[in-house]
């Protein structure tokens, strides 16, 4: 308990980048670390550590985990442009997270992301 307490104290403010690759002993270290200030980053049509225990669900069960019990409220803010692929990129990612079956709830809210970079080129599938 005391270390807890020291290490709440010396990090007042926590972020947490990637959020949907953190497996259950890590939300648990947040869980402890956390009071008043705890951001993260996400996405969890993006998880690609489950082969070490990440959960892509946290992501959906953040407002359960972390606001219950809390006088802190969880605010979600969608990062709606993309400033890192192009139109037809945007597009066909956003064709396969909307047909899969166990896409988000949150893949409708994707579809009106803004991609900032111009069309591009359209993607092409190759067999291997």
């Amino acid at each position: 308990e005391d270390v807890r307490e020291r290490m709440a104290k010396r990090w007042t403010h926590i972020l947490v980048d990637e959020f949907q690759d953190t497996s259950e002993v890590q939300l648990d270290l947040i869980r402890l670390l956390s009071r008043d200030s705890l951001l993260i980053v996400g996405d969890g049509d993006q998880s690609i550590y489950s082969w070490r225990g990440a959960h892509a669900g946290s992501m959906t069960d953040f407002d359960r985990n972390f606001d219950a019990g809390n006088e802190n409220r969880v605010d979600t803010v969608y990062l709606m442009e993309n400033y890192r692929s192009t139109t037809n990129i945007v597009m066909a990612a956003q064709k396969v997270i909307s047909d899969k079956s166990t896409s988000s709830a949150n893949a409708v809210i994707r579809q009106d992301m803004k991609p900032m970079r111009g069309k591009g080129p359209s993607p092409r599938v190759l067999a291997c």
